[in-house]
């Protein structure tokens, strides 16, 4: 009876280790190149402007390298749970900080905000409806300016994007009837 009631315990203390081990939480971790950090910012902070707590700070990782044969910008990786995106390096993604911009709050739409999908719905006016539009991607050089280093002067649309970035539901602004 005593062998039986070790082996047992044995037994249950094997089955505690696995188990233990099995249920232990994913370690996640951040690794941002220096010149997109700026652009995780942005999301973080226009997060917090909209009353949205995003922590990225321990689960994020943007790495250069896709190997799409141009296909695609970027692409959103779920490890478990750690977030990864992955950048095409070639500059046909974006021809300037606006179009990165706009690139790099698509990828972290789809990471960072769980919207997966994408929206290629478009405005009224034939704009895109979404950041998230999969179709209209030559279109994100005039999404919104930015500081007015191109010619787009479409710095006033910018609020509405990521108000939409935030909640697909955003409704169709005025600019857009």
């Amino acid at each position: 009876m005593r062998k039986h009631f070790l082996s047992s315990v044995g037994m249950l203390l094997i089955f505690w280790v696995l188990f233990a081990a099995c249920t232990k939480e994913q370690e996640t971790v951040y690794s941002v190149p220096d010149e997109l950090q700026s652009f995780v910012d942005t999301l973080v902070s226009e997060a917090a402007q909209r009353g949205v707590k995003l922590d990225l700070s321990n689960n994020l990782i943007i790495e250069y390298g896709l190997n799409t044969e141009g296909i695609l910008c970027g692409s959103c990786v779920f490890v478990g749970k750690q977030l990864k995106i992955e950048i095409n390096a070639e500059k046909k993604c974006w021809s300037d900080k606006i179009t990165q911009e706009a690139l790099m709050l698509h990828m972290l739409g789809h990471c960072a905000l769980r919207r997966i999908d994408h929206d290629d719905a478009l405005l009224p006016n034939g704009d895109a409806k979404s950041l998230l539009n999969g179709e209209v991607i030559d279109q994100y050089a005039c999404i919104f300016d930015l500081g007015g280093d191109n010619n787009c002067n479409n710095l006033y649309k910018r609020d509405y994007y990521l108000d939409e970035l935030f909640d697909p539901d955003t409704p169709t602004p005025d600019w857009a009837k």
